[in-house]
C-alpha cells in the first residue's frame, strides 16, 4: 500500500480533494443489457461536503458505491480508472490494505442501514462491537463512544 497522502486534504478548511474518482467504469456480466454499471464516473468531494447518489433501480448507483469500498456487488467484472482518498490511489492495493480503508478511512451507509444491525442487540452493543473490531480505542472509550452514538440516536444504551 502507497503511504503518499495528500496532507493538504487532512488540513481542516482545506479545498483539495478528501476523495477523486477519475473515469471509473464498472462492468456488468456478459450479455447483461449494457456493457457497464457505471461509465465514466469522475467526481471530486472536499472536507464538509455531502454528496447524494440519486437514480433509477440498476442504474449503477450500488455498483459506483462498491467500486469505491473496494467490493463491487456480486457478479460484476471489475472496474478501471481511478478511485483516491486523500491522494492515495486505492484501485492498486491488496486486499490487506483495504481491510485498513474499510470502516477506518472509509464507510458506505446504505439504502436500508436497519437491514445491517440485530433488532435483538441493543445499538450501543453493536457499535461498540464496530469500535472493537478496528481495535483503536480501549474498552472505556468504546463504551463511552457508543453510548455517545446511541443518544444520539435517541435509544437507550
Amino acid at each position: 500500500m502507497s503511504h503518499s497522502r495528500n496532507f493538504e486534504a487532512d488540513a481542516p478548511g482545506s479545498r483539495a480533494p478528501i476523495l477523486t474518482i477519475a473515469d471509473l467504469r464498472v462492468a456488468l456480466p456478459k450479455g447483461a443489457d449494457r456493457s457497464f454499471a457505471v461509465e465514466r464516473a469522475s467526481l471530486d468531494l472536499r472536507r464538509g461536503e455531502s454528496l447524494g447518489i440519486v437514480g433509477e433501480s440498476g442504474s449503477g448507483k450500488s455498483a459506483l458505491a462498491g467500486a469505491i469500498m473496494g467490493a463491487p456487488p456480486p457478479g460484476l467484472r471489475g472496474s478501471t480508472g481511478s478511485i483516491k482518498l486523500n491522494g492515495e490511489e486505492l484501485t492498486t492495493v491488496s486486499e490487506r490494505a483495504w481491510c485498513r480503508v474499510r470502516g477506518n478511512r472509509l464507510a458506505m451507509i446504505f439504502q436500508e442501514p436497519t437491514a445491517a444491525r440485530n433488532p435483538a442487540i441493543c445499538v450501543g452493543r453493536q457499535i461498540n462491537e464496530l469500535l472493537e473490531l478496528h481495535g483503536s480505542l480501549g474498552a472505556q472509550e468504546r463504551r463511552a463512544r457508543a453510548c455517545t452514538h446511541t443518544f444520539h440516536a435517541a435509544a437507550r444504551c
